[in-house]
């Protein structure tokens, strides 16, 4: 199966400046339902057969338990997806323009921002 028409519907995939690893794909539900972010992020997940990267959720507070409860189903628990509310992404935002950061290439700077979702 070709990885373009899949990778095109999905809202952010993170690649390292070598394009060798991807440290996050992040879907942002905001108009779409929690349910088609996850079943694309699936699909590249089995298009790409055993990549390891963070797939993460970023929606409105309101909607977390719906991509908790979504998350953990037994067609999405094998994402182990992560969310993050808009409240963290506005936070994030001011703290890279307060401090002007830059080139910032690993995940382990976003990671902590990102809740564990599914239960083991």
């Amino acid at each position: 199966m070709a990885i373009a028409p899949i990778a095109n519907v999905i809202y952010c995939i993170w690649f390292t400046q070598s394009f060798d690893r991807i440290p996050a794909v992040i879907e942002i539900e905001h108009s779409t339902g929690v349910t088609s972010g996850l079943t694309r992020m699936r699909k590249l997940h089995d298009t790409l057969g055993g990549i390891t990267t963070t797939f993460t959720v970023v929606a409105p507070n309101i909607l977390r338990n719906k991509v908790v409860t979504e998350a953990n189903t037994p067609i999405f628990r094998e994402l182990n997806t992560r969310y993050m509310p808009y409240s963290t992404v506005r936070e994030l935002y001011g703290l890279v323009q307060h401090y002007q950061l830059k080139n910032v290439v690993d995940r382990t700077f976003i990671e902590p921002f990102m809740e564990r979702i599914v239960t083991p």
